[in-house]
């Protein structure tokens, strides 16, 4: 601005000599005075090229210095503000803990009671402690402090004026550190930050990572536990001498059978290029071990729909042979096919000394503001 308002100085400079004097100047004054202005133009421009020489010497002085001397984001939530829990009630997340509530639940009171009498050891108290330390470790994950830092001194009255903004109302508070990242879902710094997790309702960071990993693993065995146990179970009950329940392959059956396999072909299809799976199976089919797990997921999706109609089971259904265990072993082969790819990325992450933030990244993946749904938080 300042180098745009001289460079005009000359040409207003010399109307205005020309429209005092008009005529009255001689050549040899009009060519004087525009030699004095000639030097007071090139004095000014110099004056003004040490001004813009020291100001970038003391900007390249400030960076250098600190990579933070400028304030934090205003607004920020910090280690104060939280009362006794660092997580936040979200739908997802109770809806997570109905989830991993309910199943066990059934699972220990309807299908284990069977199961365990034809068991020669005690399975039924290794998976009750296998699911309270779950359930430890879920709620520890969702509960302790991620990494976030408390509330820093205000920065000092000449940084403030140096750093402040116009529409900060408040004292500007400086920046925890590189070894920080902000949470666009929390509004908080996260040293080591991961990334969000809605199951869990809590930042994934330097202060909780070690528990988040353990829940995965638990939750991967607590899943494989009640998958083979229920298939056991399934199993006996269709193996001779005298099996509860039977093959009934009449041909109505195999007929209406193939219509529901039909439409459930049809719904997956649809589900596939749909705006939500479209995001997040790309993120799924990264895991290792994912496309072994999607077979063998789509095997028993499909055994889940046919095993009912062509046999007798739902018919002869009693407290001793119900098929709740066998219900049971979709949703939690899903599960464990989840969570043990995802037990080991997050491990080969920790060894390699890498955040999901930076593994996103290095994939090319962008998170969309005011998206409905982010990747990064679902895991």
């Amino acid at each position: 601005m300042t180098s745009l308002a001289f460079a005009r100085a000359p040409a207003l400079f010399n109307d205005e000599v020309t429209s005092q004097y008009g005529a009255q100047l001689t050549d040899e004054q009009i060519v004087a005075e525009k030699d004095r202005e000639a030097e007071a133009y090139a004095e000014i421009m110099a004056m003004d090229s040490d001004a813009v020489d020291r100001e970038s010497a003391t900007h390249a002085e400030v960076t250098k210095s600190s990579a933070y001397t400028m304030s934090a984001f205003p607004g920020v939530t910090w280690a104060d503000d939280s009362k006794c829990s660092f997580g936040a009630v979200r739908s997802i997340c109770v809806s997570a803990w109905v989830v991993f509530l309910l199943m066990p639940t059934l699972f220990f009171t309807l299908t284990m009671p069977a199961l365990q009498e034809q068991l020669p050891v005690d399975l039924t108290t290794f998976g009750l402690v296998l699911f309270g330390l779950t359930a430890l470790f879920f709620a520890l994950t969702g509960c302790v402090n991620p990494g976030v830092p408390p509330r820093p001194a205000p920065i000092d009255d000449d940084a403030n004026k140096r750093s402040s903004h116009a529409w900060q109302s408040e004292p500007s508070l400086p920046h925890p550190g590189d070894a920080y990242s902000l949470s666009r879902d929390t509004n908080r710094y996260v040293r080591g930050f991961d990334h969000f997790c809605e199951f869990v309702g809590n930042d994934i960071g330097k202060g909780n990572l070690s528990c988040f990993v353990t829940f995965l693993v638990l939750l991967a065995l607590l899943s494989t536990y009640v998958v083979l146990l229920s298939s056991w179970l399934t199993a006996t009950l269709f193996m001779p001498p005298h099996p509860p329940w039977h093959l009934t392959p009449e041909w109505w059956r195999l007929g209406i059978s193939g219509l529901l396999l039909a439409f459930l072909g049809y719904t997956l299809w649809n589900c596939s290029r749909s705006e939500l799976c479209t995001g997040v199976l790309p993120l799924i089919m990264m895991m290792p071990g994912a496309s072994a797990g999607m077979v063998l997921v789509v095997l028993v999706l499909c055994t889940t729909v046919l095993l009912p109609l062509v046999s007798d089971m739902i018919s002869h259904t009693n407290a001793q042979h119900n098929p709740v265990g066998f219900f049971l072993v979709l949703p939690c082969l899903v599960f464990a096919v989840l969570f043990w790819g995802m037990s080991a990325h997050w491990v080969s992450l920790l060894c390699e000394g890498l955040t999901q933030k930076m593994w996103l990244r290095s994939k090319g993946y962008k998170r969309t503001r005011g998206a409905d749904v982010d990747l990064a938080a679902l895991v």
